[in-house]
Protein backbone atom coordinates (compact mmCIF):
# COMPACT_ATOMS: atom_id res chain seq x y z
CA UNK A 1 0.00 0.00 0.00
CA UNK A 2 1.49 3.26 -0.95
CA UNK A 3 1.92 5.83 2.01
CA UNK A 4 3.18 9.33 2.11
CA UNK A 5 6.46 9.45 4.37
CA UNK A 6 6.12 11.67 7.05
CA UNK A 7 8.70 14.46 7.47
CA UNK A 8 8.99 14.56 3.80
CA UNK A 9 7.21 16.82 2.29
CA UNK A 10 8.32 20.55 2.64
CA UNK A 11 7.16 23.62 1.04
CA UNK A 12 8.98 25.90 -1.44
CA UNK A 13 8.08 27.97 -4.44
CA UNK A 14 9.17 26.66 -7.90
CA UNK A 15 7.77 29.05 -10.83
CA UNK A 16 6.42 27.46 -13.99
CA UNK A 17 5.65 29.02 -17.53
CA UNK A 18 3.54 28.18 -20.64
CA UNK A 19 4.07 30.19 -23.00
CA UNK A 20 2.24 30.07 -26.75
CA UNK A 21 4.20 32.27 -29.81
CA UNK A 22 2.34 31.81 -33.35
CA UNK A 23 5.15 31.32 -36.12
CA UNK A 24 2.89 33.83 -37.89
CA UNK A 25 2.83 37.38 -36.85
CA UNK A 26 -0.97 37.79 -36.60
CA UNK A 27 -1.01 36.53 -32.54
CA UNK A 28 0.73 38.56 -30.00
CA UNK A 29 2.62 36.00 -27.52
CA UNK A 30 0.46 34.66 -24.39
CA UNK A 31 2.31 33.72 -21.28
CA UNK A 32 0.56 31.88 -17.96
CA UNK A 33 2.21 31.55 -15.03
CA UNK A 34 1.63 28.99 -11.92
CA UNK A 35 3.44 28.62 -8.76
CA UNK A 36 4.72 24.52 -7.20
CA UNK A 37 4.41 24.49 -3.74
CA UNK A 38 5.12 21.27 -2.52
CA UNK A 39 7.43 18.18 -2.47
CA UNK A 40 5.73 14.67 -1.90
CA UNK A 41 7.21 11.12 -1.69
CA UNK A 42 5.45 8.40 -1.74
CA UNK A 43 6.94 4.31 -1.40
CA UNK A 44 5.05 0.87 -1.90
CA UNK A 45 6.56 -2.27 -1.08
CA UNK A 46 5.27 -5.72 -1.68
CA UNK A 47 5.64 -9.07 -3.45
CA UNK A 48 6.64 -8.69 -7.32
CA UNK A 49 8.79 -5.61 -6.11
CA UNK A 50 9.33 -2.14 -4.72
CA UNK A 51 8.43 1.03 -6.20
CA UNK A 52 8.83 4.75 -4.93
CA UNK A 53 7.54 8.42 -6.64
CA UNK A 54 8.91 11.27 -5.19
CA UNK A 55 7.69 14.99 -7.21
CA UNK A 56 8.10 18.72 -7.38
CA UNK A 57 4.34 19.75 -8.04
CA UNK A 58 1.60 22.14 -8.91
CA UNK A 59 -1.42 21.99 -6.91
CA UNK A 60 -4.12 21.09 -9.75
CA UNK A 61 -6.19 23.02 -10.68
CA UNK A 62 -3.38 25.44 -11.63
CA UNK A 63 -5.12 28.20 -14.34
CA UNK A 64 -8.10 27.82 -16.84
CA UNK A 65 -6.15 26.82 -19.84
CA UNK A 66 -8.29 28.43 -22.62
CA UNK A 67 -6.73 28.64 -26.50
CA UNK A 68 -8.43 28.28 -30.39
CA UNK A 69 -5.61 27.30 -31.22
CA UNK A 70 -7.72 26.68 -35.09
CA UNK A 71 -7.25 31.06 -35.49
CA UNK A 72 -3.92 30.96 -34.37
CA UNK A 73 -1.94 29.49 -37.74
CA UNK A 74 1.05 27.42 -37.24
CA UNK A 75 1.62 27.82 -33.11
CA UNK A 76 4.88 27.21 -31.29
CA UNK A 77 3.75 25.93 -27.62
CA UNK A 78 6.58 26.32 -24.91
CA UNK A 79 6.58 24.48 -21.58
CA UNK A 80 9.07 25.87 -18.68
CA UNK A 81 9.40 23.80 -16.01
CA UNK A 82 11.73 26.66 -13.92
CA UNK A 83 13.09 26.60 -10.32
CA UNK A 84 12.82 29.77 -8.08
CA UNK A 85 15.33 31.98 -7.89
CA UNK A 86 18.31 30.87 -5.91
CA UNK A 87 17.39 27.05 -6.53
CA UNK A 88 17.57 24.13 -8.95
CA UNK A 89 15.33 21.01 -9.37
CA UNK A 90 18.00 18.51 -7.61
CA UNK A 91 17.44 14.41 -8.94
CA UNK A 92 19.62 12.92 -6.52
CA UNK A 93 19.18 9.09 -7.98
CA UNK A 94 19.34 6.27 -5.16
CA UNK A 95 21.48 3.18 -5.73
CA UNK A 96 19.87 -0.74 -6.12
CA UNK A 97 17.34 -0.04 -8.20
CA UNK A 98 16.46 -1.94 -11.56
CA UNK A 99 14.71 1.28 -13.53
CA UNK A 100 14.99 5.03 -12.32
CA UNK A 101 13.15 7.38 -14.61
CA UNK A 102 12.52 10.99 -14.76
CA UNK A 103 9.55 13.00 -16.05
CA UNK A 104 8.27 16.40 -16.62
CA UNK A 105 4.63 16.51 -16.96
CA UNK A 106 1.87 18.63 -17.88
CA UNK A 107 -1.72 17.36 -18.62
CA UNK A 108 -4.17 19.85 -19.16
CA UNK A 109 -7.65 18.08 -18.69
CA UNK A 110 -10.58 17.62 -21.21
CA UNK A 111 -12.47 19.96 -23.78
CA UNK A 112 -10.42 19.34 -26.76
CA UNK A 113 -12.73 19.70 -30.01
CA UNK A 114 -10.82 17.84 -32.84
CA UNK A 115 -9.27 14.55 -33.14
CA UNK A 116 -5.57 13.23 -32.19
CA UNK A 117 -2.35 13.96 -32.74
CA UNK A 118 0.96 13.17 -31.42
CA UNK A 119 3.88 16.26 -31.78
CA UNK A 120 7.58 16.13 -31.11
CA UNK A 121 9.15 18.32 -29.11
CA UNK A 122 12.18 20.10 -28.60
CA UNK A 123 14.07 20.32 -25.33
CA UNK A 124 16.19 22.36 -23.71
CA UNK A 125 17.44 21.17 -20.30
CA UNK A 126 19.43 24.19 -18.28
CA UNK A 127 21.68 22.09 -15.79
CA UNK A 128 24.09 22.51 -12.91
CA UNK A 129 27.07 20.57 -11.89
CA UNK A 130 28.86 18.14 -14.13
CA UNK A 131 26.28 14.88 -15.04
CA UNK A 132 24.39 16.16 -17.61
CA UNK A 133 20.90 14.47 -18.17
CA UNK A 134 20.49 11.37 -20.49
CA UNK A 135 19.32 11.04 -23.93
CA UNK A 136 15.43 11.54 -24.16
CA UNK A 137 12.79 8.16 -24.29
CA UNK A 138 10.80 8.23 -27.32
CA UNK A 139 7.83 8.92 -25.33
CA UNK A 140 8.90 12.39 -24.97
CA UNK A 141 5.91 14.05 -27.24
CA UNK A 142 3.41 16.39 -26.76
CA UNK A 143 -0.30 14.60 -27.20
CA UNK A 144 -3.59 15.83 -28.25
CA UNK A 145 -6.85 13.35 -27.38
CA UNK A 146 -10.30 14.53 -28.55
CA UNK A 147 -12.76 14.92 -28.53
CA UNK A 148 -13.34 13.07 -26.03
CA UNK A 149 -10.70 11.82 -24.59
CA UNK A 150 -8.29 13.25 -21.98
CA UNK A 151 -6.65 16.70 -23.33
CA UNK A 152 -3.70 17.84 -23.76
CA UNK A 153 -0.27 16.38 -22.68
CA UNK A 154 3.67 17.35 -22.57
CA UNK A 155 5.58 14.80 -21.64
CA UNK A 156 9.52 15.21 -21.39
CA UNK A 157 10.54 11.45 -20.26
CA UNK A 158 14.41 10.49 -19.21
CA UNK A 159 14.90 6.65 -18.93
CA UNK A 160 17.52 5.13 -16.71
CA UNK A 161 19.58 7.34 -14.73
CA UNK A 162 22.60 6.57 -13.61
CA UNK A 163 22.44 5.39 -9.85
CA UNK A 164 24.08 7.26 -6.82
CA UNK A 165 24.45 10.28 -9.82
CA UNK A 166 22.96 13.47 -8.82
CA UNK A 167 21.18 15.97 -11.66
CA UNK A 168 20.61 19.60 -11.11
CA UNK A 169 18.26 20.84 -13.20
CA UNK A 170 17.34 25.03 -13.01
CA UNK A 171 15.15 24.96 -15.89
CA UNK A 172 13.62 22.91 -18.34
CA UNK A 173 11.84 23.86 -22.09
CA UNK A 174 9.90 21.93 -24.00
CA UNK A 175 8.75 23.43 -27.52
CA UNK A 176 6.08 21.55 -29.65
CA UNK A 177 4.66 23.30 -32.88
CA UNK A 178 0.90 22.77 -33.31
CA UNK A 179 0.10 22.94 -37.26
CA UNK A 180 -2.59 25.07 -38.40
CA UNK A 181 -4.93 22.65 -39.85
CA UNK A 182 -5.45 20.77 -36.30
CA UNK A 183 -8.51 22.25 -35.40
CA UNK A 184 -8.06 22.54 -31.47
CA UNK A 185 -9.76 24.67 -28.78
CA UNK A 186 -8.81 23.52 -25.52
CA UNK A 187 -11.34 25.24 -22.83
CA UNK A 188 -10.43 23.63 -19.36
CA UNK A 189 -7.78 23.73 -17.11
CA UNK A 190 -4.62 22.28 -16.03
CA UNK A 191 -4.89 19.13 -13.63
CA UNK A 192 -1.40 18.08 -13.39
CA UNK A 193 2.16 20.01 -13.45
CA UNK A 194 4.99 18.45 -11.82
CA UNK A 195 8.73 17.01 -12.16
CA UNK A 196 8.34 13.26 -10.57
CA UNK A 197 11.06 10.63 -10.30
CA UNK A 198 10.31 7.19 -10.31
CA UNK A 199 12.13 4.10 -9.41
CA UNK A 200 10.98 0.50 -9.03
CA UNK A 201 12.99 -2.56 -8.28
CA UNK A 202 12.29 -6.92 -8.48
CA UNK A 203 13.74 -7.02 -4.63
CA UNK A 204 10.66 -7.65 -2.80
CA UNK A 205 12.06 -5.20 0.35
CA UNK A 206 14.10 -2.58 0.04
CA UNK A 207 15.37 0.75 1.90
CA UNK A 208 12.80 3.41 1.10
CA UNK A 209 14.75 6.65 -0.15
CA UNK A 210 13.08 9.54 0.44
CA UNK A 211 12.61 12.54 -1.13
CA UNK A 212 15.71 12.13 -4.19
CA UNK A 213 13.44 14.74 -6.35
CA UNK A 214 13.93 17.68 -4.49
CA UNK A 215 14.46 21.75 -4.35
CA UNK A 216 17.97 23.28 -2.88
CA UNK A 217 19.60 25.88 -2.95
CA UNK A 218 22.30 27.13 -5.03
CA UNK A 219 24.52 28.11 -2.72
CA UNK A 220 24.76 25.23 -0.99
CA UNK A 221 25.74 22.86 -3.65
CA UNK A 222 28.82 24.75 -4.91
CA UNK A 223 27.69 25.12 -8.67
CA UNK A 224 27.54 28.71 -8.72
CA UNK A 225 31.10 29.03 -6.94
CA UNK A 226 34.73 29.16 -8.99
CA UNK A 227 37.53 29.42 -5.86
CA UNK A 228 40.03 29.30 -8.28
CA UNK A 229 38.68 31.47 -11.21
CA UNK A 230 39.36 29.12 -14.16
CA UNK A 231 35.42 29.25 -15.39
CA UNK A 232 34.87 25.78 -13.96
CA UNK A 233 32.39 26.20 -11.06
CA UNK A 234 33.76 24.10 -8.16
CA UNK A 235 31.20 21.01 -8.00
CA UNK A 236 32.38 19.72 -11.59
CA UNK A 237 36.14 21.32 -10.82
CA UNK A 238 38.60 18.56 -12.17
CA UNK A 239 41.84 20.04 -10.48
CA UNK A 240 40.93 22.65 -7.97
CA UNK A 241 43.47 25.45 -7.46
CA UNK A 242 44.37 25.33 -11.19
CA UNK A 243 43.23 25.71 -14.94
CA UNK A 244 41.31 23.05 -15.62
CA UNK A 245 41.29 23.82 -19.76
CA UNK A 246 44.92 23.52 -19.78
CA UNK A 247 45.35 19.98 -21.18
CA UNK A 248 48.17 19.08 -22.89
CA UNK A 249 47.51 15.51 -23.98
CA UNK A 250 43.66 16.25 -24.03
CA UNK A 251 42.82 12.93 -22.07
CA UNK A 252 40.16 15.06 -19.62
CA UNK A 253 42.37 15.57 -16.89
CA UNK A 254 44.16 18.78 -16.86
CA UNK A 255 48.01 19.39 -16.29
CA UNK A 256 48.64 20.13 -12.65
CA UNK A 257 46.56 17.08 -11.54
CA UNK A 258 48.12 14.77 -14.28
CA UNK A 259 50.17 12.25 -13.12
CA UNK A 260 50.97 11.84 -17.20
CA UNK A 261 50.68 15.61 -18.42
CA UNK A 262 52.01 14.47 -21.95
CA UNK A 263 51.26 11.08 -22.92
CA UNK A 264 47.00 10.62 -22.58
CA UNK A 265 45.85 8.27 -19.55
CA UNK A 266 42.33 9.07 -18.57
CA UNK A 267 42.00 6.68 -16.01
CA UNK A 268 45.63 8.08 -13.99
CA UNK A 269 46.88 4.03 -13.42
CA UNK A 270 49.35 4.41 -11.35
CA UNK A 271 50.80 0.64 -10.50
CA UNK A 272 53.53 1.79 -8.30
CA UNK A 273 51.84 4.46 -6.52
CA UNK A 274 55.03 6.93 -7.19
CA UNK A 275 52.54 9.78 -8.69
CA UNK A 276 53.83 8.79 -12.41
CA UNK A 277 51.46 7.14 -14.51
CA UNK A 278 51.58 3.86 -15.54
CA UNK A 279 51.84 4.72 -19.31
CA UNK A 280 54.77 7.01 -18.79
CA UNK A 281 56.47 5.05 -16.13
CA UNK A 282 59.83 3.41 -17.46
CA UNK A 283 59.43 1.33 -14.18
CA UNK A 284 55.65 1.03 -13.52
CA UNK A 285 55.84 -1.87 -11.57
CA UNK A 286 58.41 -0.48 -8.84
CA UNK A 287 59.22 2.65 -7.27
CA UNK A 288 62.65 3.72 -7.70
CA UNK A 289 64.57 2.42 -5.29
CA UNK A 290 62.68 -0.01 -4.13
CA UNK A 291 64.91 -2.97 -5.35
CA UNK A 292 63.85 -5.67 -3.35
CA UNK A 293 60.00 -4.73 -4.85
CA UNK A 294 58.11 -4.88 -0.91
CA UNK A 295 56.55 -1.62 -1.89
CA UNK A 296 59.06 0.91 0.09
CA UNK A 297 62.46 2.32 0.24
CA UNK A 298 64.65 1.05 2.93
CA UNK A 299 67.48 -0.07 3.94
CA UNK A 300 66.58 -3.67 3.32
CA UNK A 301 66.85 -2.75 -0.76
CA UNK A 302 70.92 -1.91 0.29
CA UNK A 303 71.97 -5.69 -0.44
CA UNK A 304 69.50 -6.04 -3.64
CA UNK A 305 71.02 -2.78 -4.60
CA UNK A 306 74.28 -3.88 -4.35
CA UNK A 307 73.99 -6.91 -6.42
CA UNK A 308 72.37 -5.05 -9.31
CA UNK A 309 75.55 -2.67 -9.37
CA UNK A 310 77.64 -5.45 -9.44
CA UNK A 311 76.12 -7.64 -11.13
CA UNK A 312 73.57 -5.79 -14.05
CA UNK A 313 73.56 -8.91 -16.23
CA UNK A 314 72.13 -11.46 -13.18
CA UNK A 315 69.32 -8.88 -12.22
CA UNK A 316 65.89 -9.30 -13.65
CA UNK A 317 64.14 -6.17 -15.73
CA UNK A 318 62.10 -4.47 -12.81
CA UNK A 319 65.34 -4.68 -9.91
CA UNK A 320 67.00 -3.27 -12.59
CA UNK A 321 64.65 -0.13 -13.54
CA UNK A 322 64.47 -0.08 -9.60
CA UNK A 323 67.83 0.18 -9.16
CA UNK A 324 68.60 2.91 -12.13
CA UNK A 325 67.23 5.85 -9.80
CA UNK A 326 68.28 8.23 -12.60
CA UNK A 327 66.91 6.76 -15.74
CA UNK A 328 69.66 6.81 -17.57
CA UNK A 329 70.15 3.61 -18.22
CA UNK A 330 72.51 2.15 -16.06
CA UNK A 331 72.76 1.32 -12.46
CA UNK A 332 76.75 3.16 -11.15
CA UNK A 333 77.96 5.83 -8.66
CA UNK A 334 74.77 8.60 -9.19
CA UNK A 335 72.12 5.96 -8.73
CA UNK A 336 73.85 5.80 -5.29
CA UNK A 337 73.98 8.86 -4.36
CA UNK A 338 70.30 9.23 -4.98
CA UNK A 339 69.56 5.89 -2.86
CA UNK A 340 71.17 7.38 0.13
CA UNK A 341 69.24 10.81 -0.06
CA UNK A 342 66.23 8.50 -0.63
CA UNK A 343 66.68 6.98 2.54
CA UNK A 344 67.90 9.41 4.67
CA UNK A 345 64.12 11.48 3.15
CA UNK A 346 62.07 8.28 3.73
Amino acid sequence: MSKKIDGLSRFATFCVAIALTTISSATADVVEIGTVSQETAEFSSGPGGSTSTVKVAVPAPLDDFVYDFSTLGDTTMTVTWQAPAGQYIEIDVPDNFDSINLQFYLQVHGAVSAGNRSLPLDVTASQLGCNPLPDLDGNTRMTITGPSGSGMRVLVYYRDLVPGETYRVTSLTAEATIPADFDVNINEYISSFYVRGYLFSNLETLDNPGQWVRLASIDQSGADVDTDGDGVNDICDVCPGFDDHIDTDADGIPDQCDNCPDTANADQADTDADGMGDVCDSCPNRRWGDVDGDGAISTNDVAPFASVLVAPENASSEDLCAADLNEDGSVDGLDIAILVRRLLVD
